[in-house]
């Protein structure tokens, strides 16, 4: 996209590294910033995506017309292999998200707000990103199946390349700001003594390394489905701690007592670490 729109190349790890910089600026300032940043970001992404779909709609070349669009019955040949896949790297990255479900919890007025806020943000999400995504590639027939390219090859403005820059960037900004923060408040959690802005450093510097790495990014699938099986067993358990064992009662206080019945073997519940351990290899030789 940069590519294009200023006709200068420039390389992919130094486009992550000016954006990683920025990502760590705004998790290491704390959790007033990265509120600041989600509510500025939100409506401009929502009014520009808005746009661009628009123009896929408008567009001269008639297999872009929102009729020829939702008729399209798919390339011939079974796909169910490349559907389960993406359905199981979709339910990965969900299931990562577990440890941020305190965060959704803790900043919400009330149990009503946190359901409701948090199921309409997925589902509303999830339908947005999937439909523009999808109308891209009914759109070239199945030849493209990133909508972002396909504006950028049919626009002749610069003006629109600035918007698709613009919201990849503030989508990029915004989802990886909450990946680094949440990563340094866990990390704080068990290191108590560094206090949040060094956990969240330390996780940044981990994280923008990460992101200087090409497998990386060319084997996102493999990764996010590594991540998947070690989440997946972390979520079921505590689920079923929650519900099964504790009744959906908890002891908030207890919670920070030292020795109390939430410190199990010197703060750590060897049980659930076990069945994780047990739940990782079952989904690794077990799920295709």
């Amino acid at each position: 996209m940069l590519d294009k729109w200023t006709g200068t190349h420039f390389s992919l790890v130094s486009v992550s590294l000016a954006f990683a910089a920025l990502q760590v600026l705004v998790a290491l300032v704390g959790y007033n910033s990265l509120k600041l940043l989600s509510r500025v970001a939100l409506p401009v992404k929502v009014v520009i995506l808005a746009y661009l779909v628009s123009l896929l709609m408008a567009h001269d070349d008639p297999t872009f017309a929102p009729g020829h669009v939702l008729s399209y019955g798919g390339m011939p040949g079974p796909h169910w292999v490349a559907f389960a896949t993406w359905m199981n790297v979709s339910a990965a990255a969900w299931l990562t998200m577990i440890t941020d479900a305190a965060d959704f919890c803790r900043y919400s007025r009330g149990r009503g707000d946190m359901w409701a806020g948090t199921i309409a943000a997925a589902a509303l999400g999830t339908f947005v990103a999937g439909f523009i995504g999808a109308y891209g590639a009914a759109a070239t027939l199945g030849k493209e199946p990133n909508s972002f390219a396909v504006i950028a090859e049919i626009s002749t403005g610069g003006f629109t390349l600035l918007l698709v820059f613009i919201v990849i960037g503030l989508d990029n900004w915004t989802i990886n700001v909450l990946n680094l923060y949440t990563g340094g408040l866990s990390l704080s959690n068990m290191f108590e003594r560094l206090g949040r802005f060094w956990t969240t450093l330390l996780v940044s510097v981990l994280g923008v390394a990460l992101s200087a790495v090409p497998s990386v990014v060319n084997g996102y699938t493999g990764y996010v489905g590594v991540l998947g099986n070690a989440f997946a067993p972390i979520a079921g358990i505590l689920i079923a701690d929650y519900v099964a064992i504790k009744r959906t009662q908890v002891d908030v206080v207890a919670l920070f007592e030292r020795g109390g019945p939430y410190w199990y073997w010197g703060g750590f519940n060897l049980v659930a670490i076990a069945w994780t351990a047990i739940g990782f290899v079952l989904c690794t030789l077990l799920v295709p």
